[in-house]
């Protein structure tokens, strides 16, 4: 049957437009807004490419224009050329009929292809899965169910049907070393959500890998969420405290060390898409000197004093291991060098179709890429630490250093002293800062990327538009590349 569908402004035109159509209605006795279905048109039975049925063109009401009247003749499905899949099915070894559809696209495409069957209709629905291509297999989405009745969408039938990719998958859609032509037709693929998306990924809508494949796409919309900004480098550890025991050394303080150098522009390639420049870690710093020698300690020589009654003296006799000395002054230690600051992360890129050596056909619909994710910031490298004071030497025990005879009491008095400790050293020097980590790369946004000897061709109005290049990570002197933003590279 064919059901032509009217479009009206909310508001009448005039009053005269009113009682036009207020005669019309009368006159006919059928509803203004949708007529009755016309029996004389017969059921068009669908075989071969999905092609028979031109979608509504909804940019005239997206602009709140009247479009013109949509014919939306029925299109029924071919059961002996296809297999049959809804969000609500189940997927088994023998799912794919009218009345056991599968749930899964993926599923049903390798149940197509192990039954030499040449479609997958899928019906109004968002399926939540990374879709497998096969070859010979045409997926073709718009379809309305009611039972076992299917019957093609009216209007906007390339959005009635949506593949979504899941949270951990960065590739929607994939037609990878296919040997032979696989066929999207009336759907719209999407990117997983935004809130899944990890920091620094990379998100692909549609993937063909290889020289054997071949990928037509018939009114097919493409919508990719936007990347997010990478990981910023990790900060370099502070330095180690000075030891409390050192060699001396000149006092020096310690070199910091150099910036570490930005990311470069990303590469891509068939098995990994694109991957980010890397960036480099901040350079190394060195511990600071410890500090000029103290001074050394003072020696005297201890004993015992000795009477001698018959000759009325006193004699001083020396100890044993003599002399006595007090310490050397102690210089003060170096710091440790901090640690170098890490490289970020490079920004993710944002691909609506990537080719790579694979023949690619897109027949209208549209393809945007979302926005690139930036590089992440390079981490800031460590401070180096003080160094310590040099110390003052102790001086030696108090001892017996010489004697002297009391005559009036016919005895020695003691005379006592000590040695003096060294100076104090100079102070160890500061350990040298280290370096910051480079800043990441900034990723790409394209709605098109051919790679090798990939060919990607558009005709009738494809409609391309991409997002946002990614910006390069900081810190200034060692900032990452951007990124680059282009409707198809190359």
């Amino acid at each position: 049957m064919r059901r032509t569908v009217h479009r009206f402004r909310s508001l009448l035109l005039g009053s005269f437009a009113a009682l036009v159509g207020l005669s019309l209605a009368i006159a006919c006795g059928t509803e203004v807004a949708i007529p009755e279905p016309e029996p004389s048109i017969k059921p068009v039975v669908e075989a071969g490419a999905d092609t028979s049925v031109t979608p509504d063109d909804d940019a005239a009401t997206d602009a709140g224009v009247d479009a013109a009247d949509v014919v939306c003749p029925d299109v029924i499905p071919d059961d002996a050329a296809g297999i049959f899949a809804t969000p609500t099915g189940i997927n088994s070894a023998t799912c794919g009929t009218r009345a056991a559809p599968c749930k899964t696209l993926s599923h049903s495409v390798t149940r197509a292809a192990a039954a030499f069957r040449i479609k997958v209709y899928a019906a109004r629905g968002t399926y939540l899965e990374k879709l497998t291509l096969a070859a010979n297999v045409e997926v073709v989405g718009g379809w309305d169910v009611t039972g076992t009745t299917w019957k093609r969408a009216c209007v906007t039938p390339e959005e009635a049907v949506i593949v979504r990719a899941p949270a951990g998958q960065t590739i929607t859609v994939e037609a990878r070393d296919l040997g032979g032509q696989a066929t999207l037709s009336l759907l719209r693929v999407e990117s997983k959500v935004a809130a899944q998306v990890l920091p620094g990924e990379s998100l692909y809508g549609v993937v063909a890998v290889g020289t054997t494949t071949t990928l037509v796409m018939n009114d097919v919309r493409v919508e990719m969420a936007d990347a997010v900004a990478a990981a910023n480098g990790t900060k370099g550890v502070a330095g180690a405290p000075a030891p409390a025991i050192c060699a001396a050394g000149t006092g020096a303080p310690g070199a910091d060390g150099g910036q570490g150098a930005g990311a470069p522009g990303g590469s891509y390639d068939p098995a990994n898409g694109y991957a980010p420049g890397a960036a480099a870690a901040g350079g190394a710093a060195s511990a600071g000197a410890n500090g000029v020698a103290g001074g050394a300690g003072a020696c005297v020589t201890c004993g015992s004093c000795a009477l001698d009654v018959v000759g009325l003296t006193c004699t001083f006799v020396a100890g044993i291991n003599q002399p006595t000395c007090g310490k050397n002054g102690t210089p003060g230690c170096g710091g440790g060098p901090g640690g170098p600051g890490g490289p970020a992360a490079g920004g993710g890129s944002n691909i609506g179709v990537f080719a790579w050596d694979a023949t690619v056909t897109l027949n209208g619909g549209k393809v945007k890429s979302g926005d690139a994710g930036s590089g992440g910031s390079g981490g800031a490298g460590g401070a180096g630490a003080a160094g310590t004071k040099g110390a003052a030497g102790a001086p030696a025990d108090l001892c017996v250093v010489g004697c002297t005879f009391d005559a009036l009491n016919v005895a020695c008095v003691e005379v006592k002293g000590q040695a003096g400790g060294g100076t104090a050293g100079d102070a160890g020097g500061r350990g040298g800062s280290a370096g910051a980590g480079g800043g990441g790369g900034g990723g790409s946004s394209f709605a098109i990327y051919q790679g090798g000897a990939g060919l990607v061709t558009t005709a009738g109005g494809t409609n391309l538009a991409h997002g946002k290049a990614g910006a390069g990570g900081p810190p200034a002197a060692g900032a990452g590349a951007a990124g680059v933003a282009a409707d198809r590279i190359p």
